[in-house]
């Protein structure tokens, strides 16, 4: 599992990424822009499911709780 501080430093990342975009105003880059969130969305979701298949099949390495 991620650490407070790695939760941290992708919460801020993520949200410094918006802070930026929120002003743009050129409709090829607001394309690029959704195109390149729309692939981030479904490299987290195949992240996802590979990350529970490992700990259903108690291969999944970390901390113990």
């Amino acid at each position: 599992m991620p650490t407070g501080n790695r939760r941290r430093f992708v919460r801020d990342r993520a949200l410094a990424g918006f802070r930026d975009a929120r002003a743009e105003a050129d409709p090829e880059r607001l394309t690029f822009l959704m195109r390149l969130a729309d692939t981030q969305l479904d490299n987290v979701r195949v992240q996802v499911g590979v990350l529970n298949e490992l700990a259903a099949s108690g291969n999944l390495k970390g901390p113990k709780s």
